[in-house]
Order: C-alpha cells, then structure tokens, then sequence
C-alpha cells in the first residue's frame, strides 16, 4: 500500500484567491471519499492535468486538511505565546514569599473542625449552622430545566466514524480547549461536508463539540462563540452543525443575549431565531 501511494503522481492544489500551490499523492487524495476519487481519476481536466483550483478554500483550512491526509488529524495552526521572565522584587526573601502566600489558618482547630466526619471525630464541635448545611449539600438535587437542555447539548457527538472522547461538563478549566478554534473547526466540518469526507467530518464536528462543552463561558469567549454563530448562518453550514449552535445558543441564551452583535443575528437570520425559541420551549416544560 505505502509503496502504491508513495510512487502515486502528485496532484496539485491550487487553493484561495492567492492561488498558493499544495501537492497531495494523488493515491492519498483518492481515498478520502468517492467525490475526490473521481476528481482525480476521472477523465476530464481535473482528472488529466491533475491540477484543481479551489478559490473559496482558505490556506489554514487546506493544510489542516492536508495534514488529516497523511495522518488522519490534524492541529489548528497558531502563534507561539511570547515567553516573559519575572525578576523577583529586591529583598525578597523565600521566607517571605511562603509566609505572604500560605492559605493555613493561624489557628488549626479552626480547620480541622470543619472537615467531613471522620472515625474517632468529635462532631459535637461541629457548628449546628455548618452541620445543616452540610447535609442540604449531600442531598441529590432534581436536574433544572437548563440542566436538562444541557444534557441534551452534551449528547450530540457525531458517531459516524470517528468516537473522539468528549468531556460532559461545562466549565472545565482543566481542559485544554480554546474557544478561538471553533472557527476553524467549523470550516473543516463544511469543508469535510462539501467533498464527502465523511471521517474529517466526524473529527472536527466532535472537536468542535468537545470545545463548547468545556468552555467557561465569560465575556472573553463569548466573541468566539457568536463567529461561529454568525458563520453557520452566513454559510451553507450542513444542518447537523447549525443544530448543534442552536442547542448551545439556547443553554446559554441569558450570556449570549448581553451581546449586541448577537442580537442582531438572531434579527437578520429568521431561522436561527425559530430554531433558538423552539429549543428556549424546552427549558420552559
């Protein structure tokens, strides 16, 4: 197989309005799906010149896909954060830098008593106030209809292909996810969509997925998340993304409402406003 690809022609791309030149093995290009298996193989221009210029398909788009030929993923393009050394302030001592950042209460009785019941514990020292309210906290609360539309959202993967692990909750600083990739996601996904990539399709749908479920959603985000909206309504977008953005937009409607630029989407683009309220009804029942 490698030596059937690797002694393949190379098929030329010539991508975006800068008409920059990519070049894929030409037995690469044909397996992704049966459309790029004919507009390589195929007997017509494309086919014979091995060349195809696809002017709407931008650079950062192409190379991601590119990279998803030869490996089967790919990694979002970005800059390398500037490193900054800090110089310690003069006569600063490690002494005091431990003291100044230490959280210990000066009195350990004052911590200890509050701790959860362990064996051989006295709980008479534990305050009647700390005790009720450690009990309300222990009992299981009934899910809240947002909850339950949140619920909803974090079960939407896209199980074609590709099981790519999402984590179901919202709000997980300790993930490594970046709000500013959904832009870039979303143009692999229609990309993948309009030359039947059915696998990349999976891959950048759940990426995209995975992103919104763990974002913590404060203003500095929230630019993001309304690109992303303003896109899959002012592109072609495939109804399985935009239903995924209507579901999102719907569980966090109160931040996204704030935003002007949000509103004035939900304005101009009538089926996203239809598609946002009907989701809205789900939280009212």
């Amino acid at each position: 197989m490698y030596s059937a690809i690797a002694s393949s022609k190379p098929y030329r791309f010539i991508i975006g309005p800068q008409r920059r030149k990519f070049t894929i093995h030409s037995a690469i290009v044909a397996r992704q799906s049966d459309y790029l298996d004919k507009l390589v193989n195929g007997d017509f221009k494309e086919g014979n010149e091995k060349t195809v210029h696809w002017e709407n398909v931008d650079e950062e788009t192409f190379v991601c896909f590119w990279q998803y030929a030869y490996t089967g993923s790919y990694d979002i393009p970005r800059e390398e954060p500037k490193t900054t050394q800090s110089v310690p302030e003069e006569g600063a001592e490690d002494g005091d830098e431990m003291e100044s950042s230490g959280y210990a209460s000066e009195n350990p009785d004052d911590t200890v008593k509050y701790w959860p019941h362990e064996e051989g514990r006295d709980e008479s020292a534990w305050p009647e106030d700390s005790l009720t309210n450690y009990a309300a906290e222990e009992r299981p609360k009934e899910p809240s209809n947002r909850g339950q539309l949140w619920k909803l959202f974090t079960t939407l993967q896209s199980t074609g292909g590709n099981e790519d692990e999402v984590e179901p909750e919202q709000g997980n600083e300790g993930c490594d996810v970046d709000a500013g990739d959904l832009l870039c996601h979303a143009r692999i996904y229609v990309f993948a969509d309009c030359y039947g990539i059915f696998d990349l399709m999976d891959l950048s749908y759940n990426s995209i997925h995975r992103i919104l479920c763990n974002l913590d959603l404060r203003t500095k985000t929230l630019a993001d998340i309304i690109t992303l909206v303003h896109y899959c309504y002012e592109t072609p977008a495939p109804p399985d993304l935009k239903e995924l953005v209507v579901l999102y937009s719907a569980c966090n409607i109160e931040l996204l409402w704030v935003d002007e630029q949000f509103q004035h989407i939900i304005e101009t683009h009538g089926d996203l406003s239809r598609a946002v309220i009907a989701s809205l009804l789900g939280r009212l029942t």
